[in-house]
């Protein structure tokens, strides 16, 4: 029986439409999907799925924080022009090499600076819906 070697991820980068490289991707997490459940009560309760996606919501961690980030953060806020995310990672696995794209399209949450303390790096989590 051949054994399965996991997925690892070397590096990830995130690009914006229309502005280039935004930055190195720490950390990115992918939105649940989930559905609407409607309840039943009765003798025996049961849970029926309504067919009603809940909202789905990204957040990424930026290892550089580039003013280019805010520009996009305003303009989707106050502009009906979105700007898409695109996210490209590098994954090795079983000694080769592929990529892997995602694009995400939609308003921004908040940005999150770290603390700025000497020595360490800043970083900026970004959370969209």
């Amino acid at each position: 029986m051949k054994r399965i070697i996991g997925e690892v991820i070397q590096e990830g980068n995130i690009y914006i439409d229309g502005q280039g490289y935004l930055g190195v991707v720490r950390n990115l997490k992918l939105p649940d999907i989930e559905q609407e459940m409607i309840e039943t009560k009765g003798v025996l309760g049961a849970n029926y799925s309504s067919g009603v996606l809940k909202p789905l919501e990204i957040s990424f961690k930026l290892a550089v924080v580039d003013p280019v980030l805010y520009a996009a953060f305003f303009h989707t806020t106050f502009s009906e022009i979105k700007a898409p995310l695109l996210f490209r990672e590098s994954v090795h696995k079983g000694g080769k090499n592929y990529g892997i794209n995602a694009e995400f399209l939609g308003e921004f949450i908040s940005i999150s600076e770290s603390d700025h303390e000497s020595g360490k790096e800043i970083e900026a989590e970004i959370k969209m819906a």
